[in-house]
């Protein structure tokens, strides 16, 4: 995905949601230059990282390797120091992975 490098150098993460029926986390990181929310969804069994495009209103892998293991970092090091809220879901995960389109 062009740019995400870009994207993610400069990111906050601000609270993490764990669906934890359907294994995925959801992370809101605020973006330091810009202040603009973005959303991270990281699949925990294949720690795959997505995120959310407003342009097209799609989730879009983050492919580049450096920006994946950043985002990743920083969601499990926000985990680890409880800097942040923490939401777990349980129970009601299973009716939204058809809502995420996974």
């Amino acid at each position: 995905m062009d740019g995400v490098s870009l994207i993610v150098d400069a990111i906050k993460v601000a609270h993490i949601v764990i669906l934890a029926d359907i294994n995925k986390v959801f992370a809101t990181c605020r973006n330091l230059k810009t202040g603009k929310i973005q959303l991270f969804l990281i699949d925990r069994i294949y720690a795959e990282v997505y995120m959310f495009s407003n342009s097209s209103h799609i989730w879009q892998e983050v492919e580049d390797e450096t920006a994946h293991q950043h985002v990743l970092s920083l969601v499990c090091d926000a985990l680890q120091a409880a800097r942040v809220p923490v939401y777990v879901l349980r129970g009601q995960s299973k009716n939204l992975e058809s809502l995420l389109g996974m």
